[in-house]
Order: structure tokens, then C-alpha cells, then sequence
């Protein structure tokens, strides 16, 4: 099932991804002064535009950061979500060619009905 999940793009996308929320954090420990899980969650939240509003920027330079950060990081996570989803469709797709094939020789093979 999984099978799309381990191609190199998909683990680049995975490595990237992890990159992106990892700067969010130390960025926001340092700006904010959060500790790492309130630095983590703001910044998923932030990324996923959850925004709960229990964690919010209270610096002018954290806010307008937070802004560039969401401004750059948020497309480029939707398009790395799409990658991944692009690739688990054609995965399906293949495979429901294949299991069409499949069935076309057995059909084949099967013995005819004398009349």
C-alpha cells in the first residue's frame, strides 16, 4: 500500500519538510523566547493555517517574520503535499492496470464454451 511513499523524491519532500518546520522552531524559540513545544506547535499550526490563537507573535519583528515565513513555506508545503498525493494516484492507477491485464489473460486462457 505504501509503496509510492518510498520513492527518492517522496524522501527528499520528507527531509524538506522536516527542514522547513525545524527552522520554524528555532526561529520562533529565539524571536518569542518559547520553549521547543510551544516553538513546535506554532509552527505546525503556522504551516498546516490552522491558527488556533493561543500562541501568537508578540514582537513586531516575530509577527513580520512570521509573515515572510508563512508567505514562502506555506505554497511550497501545499506543493509538496500534491507531489506525494500525484504520486500515490499513479501508483493506484498503474495498479489498477495492472490487475485490468491480469484479467484480460485469464480471460484468454480460460477454455470457450462449446454451443
Amino acid at each position: 500500500m505504501f509503496q509510492p511513499l518510498k520513492s527518492r523524491t517522496v524522501h527528499q519532500l520528507l527531509v524538506l519538510g522536516i527542514l522547513i518546520i525545524t527552522v520554524g522552531v528555532i526561529l520562533f524559540m529565539g524571536l518569542e523566547g518559547w520553549g521547543i513545544v510551544d516553538a513546535f506547535y506554532f509552527t505546525v499550526s503556522l504551516l498546516t493555517t490552522v491558527g488556533f490563537g493561543d500562541l501568537v507573535p508578540t514582537h513586531e519583528l516575530s509577527r513580520f517574520i512570521a509573515s515572510i515565513y508563512m508567505l514562502l513555506v506555506v505554497p511550497l508545503m501545499l506543493v509538496m503535499m500534491g507531489v506525494v498525493a500525484d504520486g500515490v494516484f499513479r501508483f493506484r492507477d498503474q495498479q489498477a492496470v495492472d490487475a485490468h491485464d491480469a484479467a484480460k489473460k485469464v480471460l484468454k486462457a480460460a477454455p470457450k464454451k462449446k454451443k
